[in-house]
């Protein structure tokens, strides 16, 4: 249960800091009421928290593992673009440059998060 409370939490945190909002006509209220919700949520994360849960992301999730240690040279490449992006985001935020240092954090949030669907893919035809 522990494990299952976990993998929700993760998935809550992607989709807060990693959709961009959801695919619904422009002219729709509920589009705007979303993404409104959406950047209001983004602007009270500090840039703090953002880089801490960047780093626990890089450092212990599973994805980031499979992505840092697999045979692959594009999902290395993919870890190692995180990486690079998120040491840009502490430069940036030692600069004092906030704004930056979350941009790029979340950016780096969005490189591992774009590789979710394709961990658990393998990790569903393992477990077959």
């Amino acid at each position: 249960m522990k494990k299952f409370t976990s993998i929700i939490l993760t998935a809550g945190l992607f989709l807060g800091f990693a959709s961009p909002g959801f695919a619904v006509s422009s002219d729709s209220g509920f589009a705007n009421t979303t993404n409104q919700r959406l950047q209001q949520y983004r602007a009270t994360v500090s840039p703090e928290t953002m880089l801490g849960y960047n780093q626990v992301l890089l450092e212990r999730s599973s994805v980031a593992a499979k992505l840092k240690f697999s045979g692959s040279h594009a999902d290395k490449a993919r870890y190692e673009e995180a990486v690079d992006i998120y040491q840009k985001a502490t430069q940036a935020h030692q600069d004092g440059d906030f704004n930056k240092a979350k941009q790029l954090a979340l950016e780096s949030i969005r490189v591992i998060a774009r590789s979710v669907p394709q961990y658990y893919n393998r990790v569903a035809k393992t477990n077959q």
